[in-house]
């Protein structure tokens, strides 16, 4: 399920757009697998609820990528490149063209998100923690 409607594209400078392979760390990481992290990355870029920049390396030059260019595309982990984007094969199968000479952003909201911080989630339902310390006893209201 995406995103109702896109908001106002952020602004290209704006520091909360982070490089893909920080961003991956951190979805790894709440995920707790790589594979799976990238499965459910690849739908989120699909699927509207994580916006995507590419930057050119030469020129400098910023392309928001829509959702329907996830279609034809998707990341995949490279031994030792990291992550790289590539088109999809017609049959699903396999990995062909890496698209190189460019970085990948991702917007840093929209993934906090889609992941929320593993401690926010874990405090979310936990009651509520007591003060330390040694407990008083006897009746200390006089």
């Amino acid at each position: 399920m995406g995103r109702k409607s896109r908001k106002a594209e952020p602004s290209h400078d704006d520091p909360r757009w982070r490089p893909v392979r920080e961003e991956f760390k951190l979805i790894s990481q709440r995920r707790g697998h790589q594979e799976l992290a990238l499965l459910d990355l690849n739908g989120a870029l699909a699927d509207d609820r994580v916006q995507s920049m590419l930057r050119h390396i030469e020129s400098g030059e910023c392309e928001p990528l829509l959702p329907e260019y996830w279609v034809d595309h998707k990341l995949r982990i490279w031994s030792d490149a990291g992550l790289l984007i590539g088109f999809r094969p017609p049959n699903g199968q396999g990995f062909v063209n890496p698209v190189r000479g460019v970085v990948l952003f991702l917007w840093h909201p929209d993934v906090e998100e889609v992941w929320p911080a593993l401690r926010q989630a874990d405090d979310e339902g936990a009651p509520p923690r007591a003060k330390p310390g040694t407990k008083p006893t006897g009746d200390w209201t006089r």
